[in-house]
């Protein structure tokens, strides 16, 4: 979860193995995904998660090419204009606020689950937080790529054909 990974990269404690024993203000989430920025700058790197490469198909297809920079990892190929790169950080640093706090939402569910899951006689609630949960987690894969999809459309058609190019 991208939250484990910035507290990772900050310096933070990881979750101890009790998830309720852990405490998370989401007021932190704007110095959480500076700190992040600094350190993790987004270079092979999904915001929300690493791209499981072996879910991409093989060629090179527009929006896969996306995930791990919004394209501004591959300014040196397609020339982008100083507005698009101003628009792609924008997408790209609204993608990142937005997956990471679904992901404190994400992780609030799961301490519903754990909480829940403690009694066996509460079955259908415990089912209902993990439909919630996946719900979340849902939201927050189309999240990204509806950002990457933006990004993508700030592209000129030439700079488009240069990256798909075989």
């Amino acid at each position: 979860m991208l939250t484990l990974l910035l507290l990772a990269v900050i310096g933070q404690p990881a979750l101890a193995q009790d998830p309720g024993s852990f405490d998370f203000d989401t007021r932190q989430i704007p110095d959480l995904l500076e700190a992040f920025r600094d350190r993790a700058p987004i270079m092979g790197v999904c915001p929300l998660g690493e791209v499981d490469r072996r879910a991409v198909p093989p060629g090179r297809h527009l929006l896969h090419l996306g995930t791990t920079g919004f394209y501004l990892d591959l300014d040196g190929r397609i020339e982008l204009t100083e507005r698009q790169r101003v628009e792609l950080v924008r997408i790209r640093d609204q993608a990142l606020k937005a997956g990471a706090e679904l992901d404190a939402e994400i992780l609030a569910a799961e301490h519903e689950v754990w909480a829940t899951s403690s009694s066996l006689a509460n079955s259908e609630a415990l089912r209902a937080k993990v439909r919630t949960v996946e719900t979340l987690r849902t939201n927050q894969r189309l999240l990204y790529v509806d950002a990457v999809t933006e990004a993508a459309s700030q592209l000129t058609e030439k700079q488009r054909r240069i990256l798909t190019k075989k």
